[in-house]
């Protein structure tokens, strides 16, 4: 299998785990891969009141300082911020609502998902 397949594939696999793993959380996922020009959306969430604009990052083995959860840099989050305020803007919803960024690590291993979610990271 080719690298770029095998790398949708993980990252295909990840979002779904993740979306599997907020609802068992009691979010309601309201979009996957939103996406516009300048960005994507992995999942958009809702709980309690609260959007919650969820970066997924995937890998297969965790290796420590390489997780993947520390590839959502500043300037990967400046661009969930925007794309986020673009969906909040199209979805009539406005900024007044209580909204953050969250970002969900998954590391696939033995076809399991491990999950760490961290939340409001821009907060």
């Amino acid at each position: 299998m080719k690298p770029e397949v095998a790398h949708l594939i993980l990252g295909r696999s990840a979002e779904q785990a993740a979306a599997k793993y907020l609802e068992n959380e009691g979010y309601r996922v309201l979009e996957r891969g939103w996406r516009r020009p300048w960005g994507e959306l992995d999942i958009i969430a809702e709980r309690k009141g609260t959007l919650h604009f969820v970066e997924v990052k995937a890998q297969r083995k965790n290796h420590a300082g390489f997780q993947a959860h520390l590839r959502a840099g500043h300037t990967k989050l400046e661009k969930v911020i925007r794309t986020a305020r673009s969906w909040l803007a199209t979805s009539g919803r406005g900024e007044e609502i209580s909204w953050q960024v969250d970002v969900i690590e998954v590391t696939m291993s033995d076809d399991q998902a491990h999950i760490r979610h961290f939340i409001n990271v821009t907060g």
